[in-house]
C-alpha cells in the first residue's frame, strides 16, 4: 500500500510476501537495482528472458523480520529512484 501510495506499480501482489515493482524495461530495472543498492536497499531485477521485456521488475521478498522502518526506508528510496 505504501508503494502504491507513492505511485509505484506493484502489479497483482496484494496480500503476498513477494512484491514486484513493475518497471517494464530490463535496462531500467538493472539501473534502478544498482541505484537502490547504493542507497542501502538490496533488490534483484527480474529481466528478459526470465520475464517478457514489458514485465521487467524489481522483486522484493517481505517477511515478519522486516521492520516498519525498513519498509518505509525502502519505499522512500524507491520513490526517489523510480519516479
Amino acid at each position: 500500500a505504501q508503494a502504491q501510495a507513492v505511485g509505484l506499480n506493484t502489479g497483482r501482489s496484494a496480500g503476498y510476501a513477494i512484491i514486484p515493482i513493475m518497471i517494464g524495461n530490463s535496462v531500467k530495472a538493472a539501473q534502478y537495482s544498482n541505484a537502490l543498492f547504493e542507497r542501502g536497499v538490496n533488490v534483484q531485477p527480474i529481466v528478459y528472458p526470465a520475464v517478457e521485456e514489458k514485465s521487467a521488475r524489481l522483486r522484493f521478498f517481505l517477511s515478519s523480520k522486516h521492520t516498519h522502518e525498513q519498509i518505509e526506508h525502502t519505499v522512500r528510496q524507491l520513490a526517489a529512484v523510480c519516479t
